[in-house]
């Protein structure tokens, strides 16, 4: 069932590189960390994606604002995109991972250490 509720919400056409449970292990292995469980299912599932049109609203301080989320990056995207993030003091300071894209500058993480596992963040790079 929330497999279906995920599609059904997101619309989510999987990338079509699959990847296994040894694949997530050895890319954890390089990066020195642990993928919370819920980024591990959605990679075995799916290994990244198009969206098509998903908006979501924020509002921060009564600043409101429309996204669009578009792509959830492959294993081998989150990889490639820590080298260039990993150092960013707001990324170690609140220990999130980058997985997921939008249309603009901001992007989707996952909490990542202790403090936030698990828990959804949208990073603006601006």
């Amino acid at each position: 069932v929330r497999n279906r509720i995920m599609e059904s919400l997101l619309h989510i056409k999987p990338n079509l590189q699959q990847i296994s449970h040894e694949d997530i292990h050895n890319a954890e292995l390089r990066l020195g960390f642990s993928f919370p469980d819920s980024l591990k299912e959605l990679l075995l599932q799916y290994n990244g994606g198009d969206l098509g049109v998903n908006v979501f609203f924020t509002n921060f301080d009564g600043d409101e604002r429309l996204y669009e989320l578009y792509h959830l990056n492959s294993l081998e995207e989150i990889e490639s995109a820590w080298g260039y993030v990993k150092d960013d003091p707001e990324i170690q300071e609140n220990q999130i991972l980058p997985f997921g894209e939008t249309l603009g500058s901001p992007c989707i993480c996952i909490g990542i250490g202790q403090k936030n596992e698990g828990k959804i963040f949208l990073m603006d790079w601006d």
